[in-house]
């Protein structure tokens, strides 16, 4: 059976946030060894693993499987599409276009 691959971007989140894997070991209390290892996915991370470090960093734990790059284009998305929502529900505008809208049937 085929080795399983490093398939979380915690390298690449310390770095975009400015930490080092010193500033976990330190403020989670993990050794220096846990850290490592994790972070260069040669030991296996548990769901109590990414919750912990995501909770850390201020990340919803599935961005931690995610580039941040990809994670930061999907919160800007989430973003305008909660704006938008809230624009519509300001306005009391229905965004569809009106002969789209459900017709009343008549009782006979």
């Amino acid at each position: 059976m085929a080795a399983p691959i490093h398939d979380w971007y915690l390298k690449q989140w310390l770095r975009t946030l400015g930490k080092r894997q010193a500033d976990i070991a330190r403020d989670l209390e993990w050794n220096k060894a846990r850290v490592s290892l994790t972070a260069s996915g040669k030991q296996p991370y548990t769901r109590d693993d990414i919750n912990e470090i995501a909770d850390y960093l201020n990340l919803r734990p599935y961005e931690l499987l995610m580039h941040p790059e990809d994670a930061m284009r999907m919160r800007r998305l989430r973003d305008e599409m909660m704006r938008l929502a809230h624009e519509t529900d300001e306005t009391g505008e229905d965004s569809r276009d009106k002969s789209e809208a459900p017709q009343k049937v008549s009782s006979a």
